[in-house]
């Protein structure tokens, strides 16, 4: 009798659990290049739609190679997110159903470009005179000015979380000016401090809490500078009087480790892209590396 009992409990455990994995592998899949933009479409699909993200935590969507394997998930989603040509622009070659770039939902009037002062003669810099910033995602009032024309995508392609979709935009904007308000909050003490970067991807973040960028040291991601550039950041640093400078943990830090220590400054780390177990949605993303910036500020002279 009692191994009857056993055997019938076994029997109804795996068959609640095929269930399961059943109505999850049922949910319709988007893919996301990466980590800031599957952060924002979660926020407007919530946990009725499964959203993939191929470049995985620590590695940068600007030097990544996509695998068979993400060409394959690709084509079975039905939708593929990327964000921009001159940050992800390898995922167009990526067969998909639908294929959005984000900056795309953007207005003109909240994105922003590199300016001539950020374009060098200086071996091969990609970030050419008034070419656009795609780092759109470290001001939040940028993003919340894209969700009306990304939720109503969001809605024609999923017609049927239409409503939910819908109520979470609008949820979302409202946690957007929240998280807007404590980040400037917390950047008060931060007016104009000088900001230099490892590559330069705060400059969204710089504009709306009034940091004073003056550089970074990578324009191109993954292509150290040369000489000549090296020795003009050093200058900078140094007749700015800036205390640090910022680096990426998806990025090597060879180059900012000599360049800290030719001009006697501290190295903290900013995180760009996330998906980390600290940082597992846009929220953490922003504060995260708020608190870096304001916490090593202060703690510098």
């Amino acid at each position: 009798m009692y191994r009857i009992l056993l055997r019938s409990f076994i029997l109804i455990f795996f068959s609640l659990l095929l269930i399961n994995c059943s109505a999850e592998s049922s949910k319709p899949i988007i893919v996301a290049t990466s980590f800031p933009a599957a952060s924002i479409i979660k926020e407007l699909t919530g946990n009725n739609i499964e959203v993939k993200i191929l470049v995985p935590a620590g590695a940068s969507p600007h030097t990544y190679a996509p695998k068979p394997s993400d060409i394959k998930l690709s084509a079975s989603a039905v939708a593929f997110f990327s964000i921009a040509d001159n940050l992800d622009g390898w995922s167009k070659g990526i067969k998909t159903h639908k294929h959005f770039d984000l900056i795309s939902f953007l207005p003109d009037s909240m994105k922003l470009y590199y300016n001539e002062d950020q374009n060098h003669n200086d071996e091969a810099i990609s970030h050419t005179h008034n070419s656009l910033d795609p780092h759109f995602w470290f001001d939040p009032l940028a993003v919340k000015s894209l969700l009306n024309p990304l939720s109503d995508s969001l809605r024609a392609l999923l017609p049927q979380y239409s409503e939910t979709i819908k109520n979470n935009t609008n949820l979302f904007a409202k946690r957007l000016d929240l998280i807007n308000k404590e980040v400037s909050e917390l950047t008060r003490g931060l007016l104009n401090k000088p900001l230099f970067l490892q590559h330069p991807s705060f400059l969204y973040f710089a504009k709306r809490y009034r940091l004073d960028y003056l550089g970074s040291i990578e324009e191109t991601p993954g292509k150290e500078p040369g000489p000549k550039y090296i020795a003009n950041i050093v200058k900078k640093i140094n007749e700015s009087g800036a205390s640090a400078i910022f680096t990426e943990p998806q990025l090597n830090k060879k180059v900012a480790e000599v360049i800290a220590d030719e001009s006697g400054v501290l190295i903290y780390e900013l995180d760009p892209i996330g998906g980390t177990n600290s940082i597992s949605n846009y929220s953490d993303l922003m504060l995260y590396n708020t608190k870096i910036d304001e916490r090593n500020y202060s703690l510098c002279p």
